[in-house]
């Protein structure tokens, strides 16, 4: 599973053909957007943020797991960069409304 994670994120980079900043800012915002479907949350809702930051985690330790398996050196700062390209939409659309930024 987690050779497959990490060969399926190769496999978007090289098909798209985009950088990997904005695999993962779009990743985030696809990912918060999935879950205000399913969940039918509005912009503002915490739970969506929540979400997307647990996923991101997620993802980071199965990098992490991969990296540790073929013996490779962790770059934990490409990590927290990861994050943060991938909270950056859900981050500014649940703080926005609360802030009266955007409208919903």
């Amino acid at each position: 599973m987690i050779v497959a994670f990490h060969d399926s994120k190769i496999w978007l980079l090289e098909i798209t053909n985009i950088s990997r900043d904005a695999m993962y800012i779009h990743a985030g915002l696809f990912t918060f957007i999935t879950v205000q479907i399913f969940t039918r949350g509005r912009f503002g809702d915490k739970r969506m943020l929540f979400t997307v930051i647990g996923l991101s985690f997620i993802g980071e330790i199965v990098d992490f797991l991969y990296v540790y398996e073929n013996g490779g050196r962790y770059d934990y700062w490409q990590s927290m960069r990861d994050i943060i390209d991938t909270l950056i939409w859900p981050v500014i659309l649940t703080v926005g409304p609360r802030l009266n930024l955007i409208r919903t």
